[in-house]
């Protein structure tokens, strides 16, 4: 299913137990290492934000400023490079490293799976669109980055739809149906690792509440994909499945085709 460490030596071969028992100590990260360092992403984000926000409208308070693209890109910008770099540092010392641990690849062979996200995304738009609609009906507001890219132009929302459709699932990927569902199977059953990969997927997005309404979705789209990734033992597939996905996301924010409570990521 998953190939978190390599296969031990044949039985009867010298020295196999011992080299399963190294090879298993070797591998040190778990669930709470997720945790940590998206909590570090969200961090930096903030941080990375708030210069940006100094240094581009200087003497205004942050509630007198109309956010677009260019301000939505940097603090993503920032945090996906954080959770990038934390997660080189976190598998590469304390296991074998991304591909092998987290399956972490990508083949060209698997493009089908990015249609398979785009068919995925309006089949659970189906799902979310009354929530939406009674969201919106009660007076709530849409997503931040909706809101954002209907005052952008040009290069800065360019880049935010590449950091959304491309950066995004690869990270996000590898962290939730890395880090986390082969955490969660080192513990607890297929099923119930699947189950706290999409559900955590799902509810990480909530720390913006205006995403309430897509938490089906992307929970469903989280368990899809995790139940990919322990099928095939790698991310190729998921990661695909998570770009196709959020492609229809981005074109919804931009020409407003599809309920803009599609983008989670």
């Amino acid at each position: 299913m998953v190939d978190l460490p390599p296969p031990p030596p044949p039985p009867g071969a010298v020295g196999a137990s011992d080299a399963a028992v190294d090879r298993d100590r070797r591998i040190r990260w778990g669930m709470g290492d997720a945790a940590w360092t998206m909590a570090a992403g969200f961090l930096v984000a903030s941080v990375a934000g708030a210069v940006e926000l100094a240094v581009r409208y200087p003497g205004r308070s942050a509630a007198t400023v109309t956010t677009d693209s260019l301000d939505t890109a940097v603090a993503a910008a920032a945090q996906f490079a954080t959770i990038a770099v934390a997660l080189v540092l976190l598998v590469g010392r304390r296991g074998f490293g991304l591909r092998h641990d987290l399956g972490f690849v990508v083949r060209v062979r698997d493009w089908p799976y990015l249609f398979a996200g785009v068919g995925c995304a309006i089949g659970m738009s189906v799902v979310s669109a009354p929530i939406a609609r009674l969201w919106q009906h009660r007076g709530h507001d849409t997503q931040a980055i909706g809101q954002a890219v209907s005052r952008s132009t040009g290069w800065a929302t360019a880049l935010l739809v590449v950091l959304v459709v491309v950066v995004a699932p690869l990270l996000e990927e590898a962290v939730f149906r890395g880090v986390v569902l082969r955490g969660a199977m080192r513990r607890i059953p297929a099923v119930g690792a699947v189950l706290v990969s999409g559900a955590t997927f799902g509810a990480i997005h909530l720390i913006d509440p205006t995403t309430f309404p897509s938490f089906p979705a992307l929970m469903g789209l989280g368990v899809v994909s995790a139940i990919i990734a322990v099928r095939s033992g790698e991310l190729s597939r998921s990661v695909l499945l998570h770009m196709g996905f959020n492609l229809v996301g981005a074109i919804s924010l931009l020409h407003g085709t599809i309920s803009l409570h599609l983008l989670g990521s």
